[in-house]
């Protein structure tokens, strides 16, 4: 509820990975960086390690497996991430990358310290720097 963006990546990236082999293909080959520290909530952490620890097994995935390790209410939570998903026209590769990359840059934004700048800040901060030089340069070339 705090992070209403990264709320929304976990129930994305849940649901094309429990609708989308290939997608559970590219993270475990490493294509789509992701892994379970990336999520924010204890629940996302835990569906995403299980999809793709039974993804990687000799069984393979089956959204019936999954209700070794979950509950039946949570089972029914996962289940509403895929019914979402699958209402939606567009869930193609760059859907799924994308919310990979806000769920990283989430995570990097919860694990700078306090007191110190984001890489994000940093680049801004540099952006606008150059920003000024070049108008700086252009208005003392027209003079």
């Amino acid at each position: 509820a705090q992070n209403s963006r990264a709320a929304f990546a976990e129930e994305t990236i849940l649901g094309l990975l429990l609708l989308y082999p290939e997608y559970r293909d590219k993270v475990a080959s490493g294509d789509v960086k992701l892994e379970d520290g990336d999520f924010m909530t204890t629940f996302g952490k835990r569906s995403f390690s299980a999809i793709m620890k039974l993804h990687n097994t000799e069984r393979g995935f089956a959204f019936s497996l999954l209700g070794e390790e979950f509950s039946p209410d949570e089972m029914g939570k996962l289940q509403s991430c895929e019914i979402k998903r699958r209402s939606l026209s567009e869930n193609g590769l760059g859907v799924f990358a994308g919310a990979a990359g806000v769920l990283r840059e989430e995570r990097g934004k919860r694990e700078t310290p306090p007191g110190s700048v984001s890489l994000a800040d940093e680049l801004a901060e540099k952006r606008r720097k150059l920003e000024e030089a070049r108008k700086k340069r252009a208005a003392d070339s027209g003079n």
